[in-house]
């Protein structure tokens, strides 16, 4: 903006182009909805200067390369399904940016490759999938690292994604500092309200998913969680259940802790995680098989991965060592959500099912950790520390127990 304003007045005839790739700047032009004052009087200016013809803007144009042609450059791009050539003199590139992690050689870090962000963060706030007003509710287990106490928070936390708000860094500090001081219940609740409007506002027509909290399962949550368990059910690609059991059924079936919820803005749940006892013997009780299911119109959004992170935590508070699930291999997306935890399967085996179109067989892929662990019988009904993985937290794995190094794991701990 101040570019054009001081050429306009020094150089009258100066002109300034703006390339852009998209169809339209909907991300730094204004919007009347939009939250954030300051950011849309910032792109009330840029709409004006746009109008007045201080700026003109060349959409749909990707740069495939630039030369340099006497004093002048030439930049060389797709545009509409031909090749086209824009001639300037001077090239001031938005080419994005990423953090200067130089001074962190000696410090363990676990970053995604391409976001260069915390490796559990990074699904929650990729800019090719999220805005940022669609940004899950994250803390301290996602900005944690290998080395003990060690965090990255603020805009530097985000890496690549150019998507950060204040907002966020915020309650990311609130978080870590709570963890530090020794409150893992406030540092495990995370709640946070980001504006959806304006450019935060998603470009699908069909809204954004603004999960705000996850919290305890009860039964005044049982029509939703019944809703979306039929739904499940109806699918045919996640459970061998071909009705919806009564919350007494259900209540009685599954463990009390953990059972946990995600809500979104309106106060309406959309997904839910809860586990059964695999055993009623002793040398088992830590061992569970858990279920996760979200909302048909939920999906896709990464609440999957949201539920299954707070549930490790949450189970790791009740002394529970081991979860593991069973899985059709049909279910994709049920299979990348263990797996992108870094989490083992075992080869498909096949389990009978009887239901809608009569018997049938089909495969069911295992998702846990150390089988061994579960056949030795474990002293004081805990599990053999020198075969279970822990899952590495920002204080290091626990006493006695071999970490695996990763930073998400189904597996428990000894103490």
């Amino acid at each position: 903006m101040e570019l054009a304003r001081s050429e306009a007045r020094s150089e009258p005839g100066t002109a300034i182009t703006w390339l852009i790739r998209n169809a339209q700047a909907a991300r730094v032009s204004s919007s009347a909805d939009d939250e954030l004052a300051d950011r849309a009087r910032l792109g009330a200016r840029v709409d004006q200067a746009v109008a007045e013809g201080m700026v003109e803007v060349v959409s749909d144009f990707e740069i495939i390369s630039g030369r340099r042609a006497g004093d002048a450059v030439e930049l060389v791009g797709h545009r509409r399904g031909d090749v086209v050539t824009h001639r300037t003199d001077l090239v001031v590139n938005a080419t994005g940016f990423r953090p200067d992690l130089g001074f962190l050689r000696e410090i363990r870090l676990e970053l995604d490759e391409i976001v260069e962000a915390p490796k559990r963060l990074a699904p929650l706030i990729d800019p090719n999938l999220h805005s940022c007003g669609t940004v899950e509710p994250h803390g301290f287990r996602e900005l944690a690292h290998p080395d003990p106490g060690f965090f990255i928070v603020g805009m530097k936390s985000y890496g690549r994604a150019p998507t950060f708000l204040l907002a966020t860094g915020y309650e990311q500090v609130r978080s870590v500092t709570a963890w530090l001081a020794g409150d893992a219940a406030a540092a495990s609740q995370v709640e946070l309200v980001l504006p959806a409007t304006g450019v935060c506002s998603t470009a699908d027509g069909g809204g954004s998913l603004r999960v705000t909290a996850i919290r305890e399962l009860t039964a005044a949550d049982w029509p939703a969680v019944e809703r979306i368990y039929a739904q499940g059910i109806e699918d045919g690609e996640a459970t061998f259940e071909t009705t919806v059991p009564t919350w007494a059924a259900f209540d009685a079936g599954r463990l009390p802790r953990p059972r946990l919820v995600a809500v979104d803005d309106s106060g309406a749940v959309a997904g839910w995680v809860a586990a059964s006892a695999v055993s009623s013997r002793a040398a088992y009780r830590g061992v569970v098989e858990h279920s996760v299911y979200v909302d048909r119109a939920a999906r896709g959004r990464g609440l999957g991965r949201l539920l299954l992170t707070a549930f490790i935590a949450a189970a790791e508070d009740v002394g529970i060592w081991t979860i593991q699930s069973s899985i059709f291999p049909e279910n994709t997306a049920s299979l990348r959500l263990p797996r992108g935890c870094g989490v083992p399967h075992r080869r498909p085996t096949r389990a009978h099912r009887e239901g809608r179109g009569g018997p049938a067989r089909r495969p069911v892929a295992r998702h846990d950790p150390d089988r061994a662990a579960q056949r030795r019988r474990p002293r004081d009904g805990r599990p053999p520390a020198a075969l279970i993985r822990t899952r590495a937290g920002p204080d290091g794995p626990r006493a006695g127990v071999r970490s695996s190094g990763r930073g998400c794991r189904w597996s428990g701990w000894s103490r």
